[in-house]
Protein backbone atom coordinates (compact mmCIF):
# COMPACT_ATOMS: atom_id res chain seq x y z
CA UNK A 1 0.00 0.00 0.00
CA UNK A 2 1.07 3.63 -0.77
CA UNK A 3 -0.04 7.08 0.61
CA UNK A 4 0.39 9.79 -1.66
CA UNK A 5 0.09 13.10 -0.56
CA UNK A 6 0.30 16.53 -2.66
CA UNK A 7 -0.76 19.91 -3.04
CA UNK A 8 -2.60 22.13 -4.92
CA UNK A 9 -2.31 25.70 -5.82
CA UNK A 10 -4.91 27.65 -3.58
CA UNK A 11 -5.80 29.80 -6.99
CA UNK A 12 -7.50 26.59 -8.11
CA UNK A 13 -11.10 26.31 -8.61
CA UNK A 14 -12.69 23.30 -6.84
CA UNK A 15 -13.80 22.19 -10.02
CA UNK A 16 -10.28 22.07 -11.32
CA UNK A 17 -9.18 20.85 -8.09
CA UNK A 18 -11.15 17.41 -8.72
CA UNK A 19 -10.25 17.44 -12.26
CA UNK A 20 -6.33 17.54 -11.44
CA UNK A 21 -6.94 14.96 -8.26
CA UNK A 22 -8.86 12.53 -11.09
CA UNK A 23 -6.03 13.11 -13.59
CA UNK A 24 -4.06 11.39 -11.08
CA UNK A 25 -6.26 8.76 -10.21
CA UNK A 26 -6.73 7.97 -14.05
CA UNK A 27 -2.47 7.89 -13.92
CA UNK A 28 -2.77 5.07 -10.85
CA UNK A 29 -5.43 3.38 -12.64
CA UNK A 30 -3.38 2.63 -16.24
CA UNK A 31 -0.20 1.60 -14.08
CA UNK A 32 -3.00 -1.08 -12.63
CA UNK A 33 -3.09 0.38 -9.28
CA UNK A 34 -6.51 0.16 -7.41
CA UNK A 35 -7.18 3.64 -5.25
CA UNK A 36 -8.69 2.68 -1.73
CA UNK A 37 -9.07 5.94 0.22
CA UNK A 38 -8.55 9.56 -0.95
CA UNK A 39 -9.20 12.59 1.18
CA UNK A 40 -8.98 16.24 -0.56
CA UNK A 41 -8.31 18.48 2.83
CA UNK A 42 -9.38 22.37 2.83
CA UNK A 43 -6.90 25.42 2.08
CA UNK A 44 -4.60 24.61 4.89
CA UNK A 45 -1.32 27.16 5.81
CA UNK A 46 1.87 26.05 4.49
CA UNK A 47 5.04 25.94 6.61
CA UNK A 48 6.82 27.99 4.32
CA UNK A 49 5.92 29.68 0.97
CA UNK A 50 5.66 27.88 -2.15
CA UNK A 51 5.77 29.83 -5.71
CA UNK A 52 4.99 32.90 -3.57
CA UNK A 53 1.50 30.73 -1.73
CA UNK A 54 1.44 30.50 1.50
CA UNK A 55 -1.41 28.59 1.52
CA UNK A 56 -2.29 25.45 -0.32
CA UNK A 57 -5.21 22.13 -0.49
CA UNK A 58 -3.73 19.04 0.60
CA UNK A 59 -4.39 16.30 -1.25
CA UNK A 60 -3.69 12.35 -0.23
CA UNK A 61 -4.44 8.91 -1.70
CA UNK A 62 -3.77 5.69 -0.73
CA UNK A 63 -3.75 3.02 -3.40
CA UNK A 64 -1.66 -0.57 -4.22
CA UNK A 65 0.11 -1.07 -6.67
CA UNK A 66 2.58 -3.44 -7.82
CA UNK A 67 5.94 -2.40 -6.96
CA UNK A 68 7.64 -2.63 -10.74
Amino acid sequence: MYELTYIVSPNLSETDIAAFNEKVKDFIIKEEGQIKKEKIGKKDKLAYPIKKNDFGYYLTLEFNLKSD
